[in-house]
């Protein structure tokens, strides 16, 4: 009885789940793909990298999958677009990142969640940076489409090293520009 309970609370919590992640990532009338396996975009992989993947995409040496929802799984080096769910990448660049995200580092315009790696970077932080260095708002690497100005995103980093120009800050060292004392040690805070 016990494992037909966790079935259907698996089963329930995986269609939600689904159609959630789902609706950015796909589109009437368009083609989409449950599966993705490869090894090199485009040329030896199921779909090709601007079909939505809602499921699995796995692009297990480098990956350029540009919509992905559910599970993401770029062990070497990962680009994606848009990407909602549990994410793994290795050294991994995306424009729009939601949901769980571990990796040795990972970059991202807009960033939603729990980022888990040895370096974050994030130029719009809305989430928990977990990592030995995390970067965020002005002093986030550049991966594409920044104003000129970050937005005022209030993240929370924890970490040896943070950076960012506001939010919460728990770490060894921490650099926060629009706080009254830019550097501070144990903890650090600026609202904008």
């Amino acid at each position: 009885m016990k494992t037909i309970k966790l079935f259907l609370l698996l089963t329930t919590l995986a269609a939600a789940s689904f159609w959630a992640a789902g609706a950015p990532i796909i589109q009437e009338n368009k083609p989409w793909s449950l599966l993705q396996i490869g090894i090199v975009p485009d040329a030896v992989a199921l779909v090709p990298s601007d079909t939505p993947v809602l499921g699995i995409n796995a692009e297990l040496f480098y990956g350029t999958q540009q919509k992905v929802g559910i599970i993401d799984f770029q062990p070497i080096v990962g680009t994606t677009d848009v990407v909602r769910g549990i994410i793994y990448q290795g050294l991994g660049f995306n424009g729009e990142s939601i949901g769980l995200h571990v990796g040795l580092g990972t970059f991202q315009r807009y960033f939603c969640g729990v980022n888990v790696a040895l370096v974050t970077g994030a130029w719009e932080n809305h989430g928990l940076q977990i990592g030995l260095v995390n970067l965020s708002g002005a002093s986030a690497p550049a991966c594409g489409g920044q104003d000129v100005n970050p937005p005022a995103a209030r993240g929370v980093q924890f970490g040896l090293f943070n950076s960012t120009t506001n939010g919460f800050q728990f770490g060894l060292l921490n650099y926060n520009a629009e706080s009254v004392v830019p550097w501070m040690i144990l903890f650090n805070y600026s609202a904008r």
